[in-house]
């Protein structure tokens, strides 16, 4: 019997399979060509399918609530390339600023976080990965099955069920629809870029102690005030001519808007007591 009903599937199968665009899902058909139950039906499949999606999400904000994960996803999906221990962490949810402090945090990474993220650093240094574009980097990752779930919602649950990919790659769908993705299309020559997004970083970690927060979007000072603590913070890479400071940052951070006044003390005087000769602005 059971061999007769396995025929009989298969059979129907390959009829279905053979009428290739033919066939329609139930939410593909219009209402009226439904009878009442049938519709009824598919009301309640989507209505799962939407509460399934609805609750995935809530479970991955309650995770960067309680593990107090940075939300800069489109910051990180604009940049032109990432390297591996930025790209997998964020893949996993996590931004690297967590992964490299993840020893030092209050709120400890879930096990099943860290394995992930371990899991996926080790495939890109077998491959010996390149740094790439953050698009190239998410389908990398589909390659070796970093986008399933990697947190459980619940402790008594066997497997993981909460998907944290989404958060980075919604982002990365974002920018390139937005053309905020620079593909190779930066004048910056990389020495400087690698320089300077290690710069963004240390003020961002200084501003944490100081138990504040740098937005990237809107910057604070004036570029050449930035550009003067670059000179310092990296000068082989990042002794360049103001002109051309702002012509290698263009995209990658913004400036509060606003005239500041001549005199205006330096804002990251407080950020690099070393720098002692930080300058006022000057135009």
């Amino acid at each position: 019997m059971a061999n007769g009903n396995s025929t009989v599937h298969n059979s129907t199968h390959d009829q279905q399979a053979n009428k290739g665009s033919e066939i329609s899902t139930p939410s593909q058909i219009p209402q009226d060509e439904l009878d009442e139950a049938t519709r009824s039906s598919v009301a309640e499949q989507l209505d799962c399918q939407h509460d399934l999606v609805r609750a995935d999400e809530e479970n991955r904000n309650l995770f960067i609530g309680l593990l107090s994960i940075s939300q800069n996803w489109d910051f990180w999906a604009a940049r032109p390339t990432l390297v591996a221990n930025e790209a997998v962490p964020l893949m996993n949810g996590c931004d690297p600023e967590s992964w490299r402090e993840r020893a030092r945090r209050e709120d400890p990474l879930p096990g099943y976080m860290i394995a992930a993220i371990e899991r996926g650093l080790e495939i890109a240094k077998g491959e010996a990965a390149n740094p790439q574009s953050p698009s190239d980097w998410l389908a990398w990752g589909k390659r070796h099955g970093l986008d399933l779930p990697t947190l459980k919602s619940a402790n008594h649950l066997r497997d993981p069920d909460v998907n944290m990919w989404p958060l980075f790659a919604d982002a990365v769908e974002r920018a390139v629809q937005a053309g905020e993705r620079y593909t190779g299309k930066s004048k910056a020559p990389r020495k400087f870029s690698e320089a300077f997004d290690k710069l963004l970083d240390e003020i961002d970690k200084r501003y944490n102690t100081q138990g504040g927060k740098l937005d990237r979007n809107a910057m604070p000072g004036t570029k050449d005030q930035l550009r003067y603590v670059a000179r310092k913070f990296e000068p082989k890479s990042m002794t360049v001519e103001l002109s051309t400071f702002d012509d290698y940052i263009a995209g990658v951070v913004k400036f509060k808007k606003g005239r500041q006044a001549i005199g205006t003390p330096n804002p990251y005087t407080d950020l690099f007591p070393e720098y002692s000769t930080l300058g006022a602005q000057k135009n």
